[in-house]
């Protein structure tokens, strides 16, 4: 609230809801200025991506959320967003590893779950990207042989995406299975990412909704 100097008189918190009451001189039109509250800007990035995932949540339906942890700083980050925005009983947490997921990363994502008190269960991909493989290797080996293309000239950055695909249909799957429960799926994937392509399509992109 500002008066007829366009002075601050109140000011209520950032990102809550807040009752604020102030006095002002109806006679002079003027109130008792009070300094600007200082956000700070960490703090204040938190606030608006906090209630920016609780609002979608209430506005449609959901109330649990489900999203991968990879150890990563992108899937801790909106582990931490989510359970300050849900409830901590609210939140699950679920780390898919495969070959090539370190001992490292498994470690640091079951402590973040735990650190947060979220519920935590491990699913490994590996015998679904494997059998990707085989299903696959027999169709691909036809297109080759009718286009004339060669094997040596594959794209390997499509060993990479079936990994974050088949999470991603994990993850989904959970979401659409355990219908009374109203879970939604967290898109753990940055702004930069996106923005630059260095992402999944279908895989680390998938999900309800994408916090950061």
């Amino acid at each position: 609230a500002v008066d007829k100097r366009g002075e601050l008189i109140a000011a209520g918190g950032q990102f809550k809801e807040e009752l604020v009451v102030t006095d002002i001189d109806l006679g002079e039109g003027v109130g008792e200025k009070v300094e600007a509250p200082v956000q700070e800007e960490t703090a204040e990035m938190f606030g608006a991506l906090v209630l920016g995932v609780r609002d979608y949540f209430r506005k449609s339906g959901f109330v649990r959320a489900v999203l991968g942890l990879s150890g990563g700083i992108d899937s801790s980050v909106s582990a931490c967003i989510a359970v300050e925005a849900l409830g901590r009983e609210n939140v699950i947490g679920v780390s898919m590893p495969s070959k090539f997921s370190s001992g490292h990363s498994r470690e640091d994502a079951e402590r973040l779950a735990g650190n947060l008190g979220i519920f935590f269960v491990r699913c490994g991909i590996q015998d679904v990207v494997d059998s990707y493989h085989r299903t696959l290797e027999e169709p691909l080996e036809q297109i080759r042989s009718h286009f004339g293309a060669r094997r040596e000239e594959d794209d390997g950055v499509a060993d990479e995406n079936i990994q974050p695909r088949v999470r991603g249909n994990c993850l989904m799957d959970i979401s659409n299975r355990l219908k009374e429960l109203k879970i939604l799926v967290l898109n753990t994937g940055n702004k930069t990412e996106v923005a630059l392509g260095y992402c999944t399509l279908y895989g680390d992109m998938a999900g309800g909704i994408g916090a950061l």
